[in-house]
């Protein structure tokens, strides 16, 4: 065999297994990065199921320190502070010190509350469902769910928390009714759409999502002077206004707070 024929062989021999090397590190270099990236998933995976500290496991809305406490039948009235700021809570009777800092997310703002047991009037309190002494909320001895409802003469004053009773005559809109004849028929009236025209004697804007007006027309039956209603709508108090909505009974709205009657999701109509 000539030499020059010889050589080309041994060359192209040599290229081969050059190339058969650089195919086995190939390899082997690729299997290593895949065992490190499968190594990584796992390590990842491992931290994001690792418990977050007890101070990230809630997300309470309020926190505050009881400044004063007062204690009635049914509920325990707390003077909170708030970022400086001082404001009254009544929450479901319960046993809680002066000096104890409390978590919330929610409450039902009511003001002129009136206290027949405590023969006081709160300009404003905040009705809170559930609190807790702990960060973290996972301790269920702490919260507080309603046990009690309100007293008649409550209930009473939750259903004219519009105000006083103003000296007003408001003429009936045609096809509409009167707040007295909305009061009166109430029963019948359950669950059907219902038109009432009065003065606005209180505007409350974008609690849990709604914005709550009361109003009054001049008309009474019993105690009740004063017609409670949510809405999208705004208005002004002083303002006349027509208003059509759902008539709902005794609809409560936590921390045992319950409304005899109100007019929901109602919609502000223009009078012809």
């Amino acid at each position: 065999m000539p030499s020059t024929h010889r050589k080309n062989i041994y060359k192209k021999e040599t290229f081969n297994k050059i190339q058969i090397l650089k195919f086995i590190k190939l390899n082997q270099l690729m299997r290593h990065l895949f065992f490190l990236a499968i190594a990584s998933i796992m390590a990842l995976s491992s931290c994001n199921n690792t418990p977050a500290p007890a101070s990230q496991n809630a997300n309470w809305a309020h926190t505050a320190t009881v400044a004063d406490v007062i204690q009635t039948s049914n509920y325990t009235y707390l003077e909170v502070n708030e970022n400086g700021s001082n404001y009254w809570m009544a929450i479901p009777k319960s046993d809680i010190a002066v000096g104890k800092v409390i978590y919330y997310n929610s409450g039902l703002p009511m003001t002129n509350f009136e206290s027949k047991e405590l023969n006081r009037t709160f300009e404003k309190v905040l009705f809170v469902q559930v609190i807790s002494d702990d960060p973290t909320g996972e301790s269920d001895v702490t919260r507080m769910a309603p046990t009690t409802t309100l007293t008649p003469e409550e209930r009473v004053t939750a259903n004219k928390s519009g105000g006083d009773k103003k000296k007003v005559e408001i003429d009936p809109i045609p096809g509409g009714m009167t707040l007295a004849e909305v009061i009166t028929n109430r029963e019948q009236l359950a669950g059907k759409e219902v038109m009432v025209k009065g003065i606005v004697t209180k505007f409350n804007a974008a609690i849990m999502n709604r914005n709550w007006i009361h109003i009054q027309d001049g008309t009474e039956a019993g105690d009740y002077y004063d017609l409670t209603i949510t809405s999208n709508d705004e208005t002004k108090v002083g303002e006349v206004v027509v208003f059509k909505g759902i008539l709902s009974l005794n609809k409560d709205f936590g921390a045992g707070y319950t409304y005899d009657l109100i007019l929901e999701d109602a919609t502000l109509q223009k009078e012809m």
